[in-house]
């Protein structure tokens, strides 16, 4: 297949997603913070965090290098290893630092504890810097143990809003999720072609479920999931460019099957 056409198919897939996962999570009623869909939420989320998410990227880079021949696999699963966390690491730091400072938009469950009392001013809690918003998190909330007034949470939510200093917009959990799929859908593309992509279906399951993870927990907007899913799709699809043009240009795509 051409890339162009690869290119094609997976925005086809992942785009229509995104979007999807704004207008659903937009649909979803209020879950309780303390029951199991908020727990089933915040293992999701956890798996697409910092730690989470390149754990995920070598076990993918090991499934679908496993598919082709065998004295290439090294080669592959290092390039698209590279590549691709250099990719994502990029685009969080573009994401946090730039685009999340200028639309400056307050995270629901800062609002949240606006409405319980335990922060008096957003616009003075925002204008502080990132490290001295944490800090005064973990001083309002006892370090997760404190109840938040009128709202049922685990201690485990509680303890996960402790982090959640930044922006709101967009997420960065489902960016990332979507970022994740992009890219393996088009590398899937390139190694196996259309007849088998079913098989990578989960990857889309994977993106969708995060934006409505940190949707559930109230750390994310509906609209904050579907821009982010948004921004992902493009920016795996153009990773997936970056790596099969690297392959063009030397003449071979290393990761087709001769």
């Amino acid at each position: 297949m051409k890339l162009s056409e690869v290119l094609r198919i997976t925005l086809l897939l992942c785009l229509p997603c995104a979007l999807m996962t704004g207008l659903l999570a937009a649909l979803l009623p209020e879950f309780a913070l303390d029951g199991s869909m908020a727990a089933a939420a915040l293992l999701l989320s956890d798996i697409g965090g910092t730690i989470g998410t390149p754990i995920l990227i070598v076990a993918l880079c090991i499934l679908l290098g496993w598919v082709g021949p065998r004295g290439q696999r090294v080669t592959e699963g290092l390039l698209v290893f590279f590549v691709l966390s250099a990719g994502i690491a990029a685009q969080a730091w573009l994401n946090e630092s730039l685009i999340k400072e200028t639309v400056r938009e307050p995270r629901p469950c800062i609002l949240l504890l606006h409405e319980a009392g335990l922060i008096e001013d957003v616009e003075a809690f925002y204008s502080m810097s990132k490290p001295a918003r944490r800090a005064r998190l973990e001083w309002i909330m006892a370090d997760g143990d404190r109840e938040i007034p009128g709202v049922d949470t685990s201690a485990a939510v509680r303890a996960h809003y402790l982090h959640e200093a930044g922006f709101s917009f967009p997420s960065g959990h489902t960016l990332a999720a979507f970022s994740v799929c992009a890219f393996f859908l088009f590398w899937g593309l390139l190694r196996m072609g259309p007849r088998k992509l079913w098989t990578l279906t989960p990857l889309l399951l994977f993106a969708i479920g995060m934006g409505l993870a940190r949707n559930i927990l109230r750390v994310h907007t509906p609209l904050d999931v579907g821009v982010g899913g948004v921004l992902g799709s493009l920016s795996g699809a153009g990773l997936g460019m970056l790596v099969g043009s690297l392959g063009a240009g030397a003449g071979r795509r290393p990761w087709r099957r001769s």
